[in-house]
């Protein structure tokens, strides 16, 4: 689905997403067969054809999917490395919150403290 939203912004799979998804795999040494990967996809009354899954996490991916193909890595990462961020922001919020919280209210300490 990311493969589609990165064509033309919208989530219905069409045929030269499938060719791309291809070409994709084939720079980073995989092989996809697109029987498999239509096999997550419905059609819908419209005749288009939808994901089951639901499309906003391949959406946030973008931007990285973005970075990594501008610099030539593979577009592949793109959901680890979206991964990595947003942990890394929730760990970040989380240390500058906890800090806070502890010395107005009297938390108890944490280990490692």
């Amino acid at each position: 689905m990311a493969e589609s939203w990165a064509a033309h912004g919208s989530p219905e799979v069409r045929p030269g997403d499938v060719e791309a998804l291809r070409r994709h795999a084939a720079a980073a040494g995989l092989f996809i067969d697109p029987a498999a990967a239509l096999g997550n996809y419905f059609e819908g009354r419209n005749g288009r054809f939808y994901c089951y899954h639901f499309g906003f996490y391949p959406l946030v991916t973008l931007p990285a999917r973005a970075v990594l193909g501008a610099v030539g890595a593979d577009v592949f990462k793109a959901g680890p490395v979206t991964n990595a961020i947003v942990l890394g922001l929730a760990l970040a919020a989380a240390a500058v919150l906890w800090s806070p919280l502890r010395r107005h209210h009297k938390l108890p300490a944490v280990a490692g403290d």
